[in-house]
């Protein structure tokens, strides 16, 4: 079973952070908030390193449940590198990683432990743009 966990990116401040459904958090739709903890600190909630944002200035992203060749974890926004195809792929939201898988893009790559064995995450649609032009 795929381990349910998301990041999320904050438009106003640019930054990446952890988000868990987990730590409590109340989202009423206008009006509620999100608390997350910094994306380069521990996936600890803490009044110490814990952060309130409006759910209206975040995008929120899932855990695909795959990792690359690296172990790194594959989220939805991701973009992603075949090595050995050589394409470069967004993931939108998780039926792009069905699509991807089943049009070949990352066919046939996915390990036993859920890796894929020669895709890369090189940046995200968020912090690296630029990666998907010309695309």
């Amino acid at each position: 079973m795929r381990e349910i966990k998301f990041r999320v990116w904050h438009n106003g401040q640019g930054n990446m952070y952890w988000f868990d459904l987990a730590w409590g958090n109340k989202w009423y739709v206008g009006n509620g908030w999100l608390c997350v903890v910094p994306w380069g600190e521990k996936r600890i909630h803490h009044p110490d390193n814990r952060i309130v944002v409006d759910p209206d200035s975040v995008e929120i992203m899932q855990f695909t449940g795959l990792h690359d060749k690296n172990g790194k974890e594959i989220y939805e926004g991701d973009i992603v590198k075949d090595n050995w195809g050589g394409g470069i792929g967004a993931i939108q939201d998780m039926r792009e990683v069905s699509r991807l898988l089943s049009d070949g893009f990352l066919a046939g790559q996915e390990n036993d432990d859920g890796s894929l064995y020669d895709a890369e995450v090189i940046g995200n649609i968020y912090e690296n743009p630029e990666l998907l032009e010309g695309k």
